[in-house]
């Protein structure tokens, strides 16, 4: 198998986030995303302006990189580019400061094993825009993309995407759309038809849904976590930081 280098830090960036933000892990006996098993939990863009005001438990991630890519060449047979990001966690809103301090604990190692346990993690072309036709479930829409389980597709309408993207293994597991919540995509593993809530069938009427179409892969060969001191306030002292390096393949 060949692997054929592309520079693709954008993408990277956001796949990785969607990853991050979607994937659902077994913990407790259940098994859903992040923000299911960390109450209140909320995702941003780059570190915080202002860590003080942040909403708490919080995760940011930032692309640290400074310098281009660095290339990777491993014998004749394939390359890879070499990406940086950073994942600062904010613990918080526990009654106490020791049970902060198990969250910060929890979460930071929760994190970890969900990119060193992760083969590959996706990359999908955010630059292009798959038409997948007028939002409808009758006729169904039906994904383009070539579909396994766990597949995370980023869909939207116009330019606002899903906040929810759930896998069902056939169309006859939909939900009935009446109790679908907006936001709320359900897809099918056998056949990649989509299922939209009652609720955005009305409110977003006429509108175009679009999909981006996986090009590559993403490997996080290097997984670091640890804990940051610095200051005195409840946030900073139950920050943590987590530094991925990964590598972009094109297969």
């Amino acid at each position: 198998m060949t692997l054929t280098v592309e520079s693709n830090e954008s993408n990277i960036f956001r796949s990785v986030y969607n990853y991050l933000s979607r994937v659902e892990y077994a913990k407790g006996g259940t098994t859903q995303k992040l923000t299911a098993h960390y109450s209140g939990l909320s995702f941003g863009i780059g570190f915080p302006d202002d860590i003080v005001a942040l909403s708490l438990p919080h995760i940011a991630i930032e692309n640290t990189m400074t310098d281009p890519a660095v290339l990777i060449t491993i014998g004749k047979e394939y390359y890879s580019e070499s990406y940086i990001y950073s994942l600062f966690g904010f613990a918080g809103g526990q009654v106490s400061h020791g049970l902060n301090e198990l969250q910060k604990a929890q979460l930071r190692n929760d994190i970890k094993e969900l990119f060193q346990r992760n083969i590959l993690i996706t990359v999908y072309d955010y630059a292009t825009d798959t038409s997948l036709g007028t939002i409808s479930n009758s006729p169904r829409l039906t994904l383009t993309d070539s579909r396994s389980t766990g597949y995370l597709p980023p869909i939207k309408h116009n330019t606002v995407y899903f906040g929810t993207i759930d896998e069902v293994a056939t169309d006859g597991a939909f939900t009935s759309p009446g109790s679908l919540s907006s936001g709320t995509v359900e897809w099918s593993l056998d056949t990649g038809n989509l299922n939209f809530s009652t609720a955005d069938l009305s409110s977003l009427s006429g509108q175009t849904v679009y999909e981006h179409i996986r090009n590559n892969f993403v490997r996080c060969e290097d997984v670091r976590a640890e804990n940051v001191f610095r200051g005195e306030t409840e946030v900073e002292k139950h920050r943590f930081l987590i530094t991925l390096s990964c590598q972009l393949w094109k297969i």
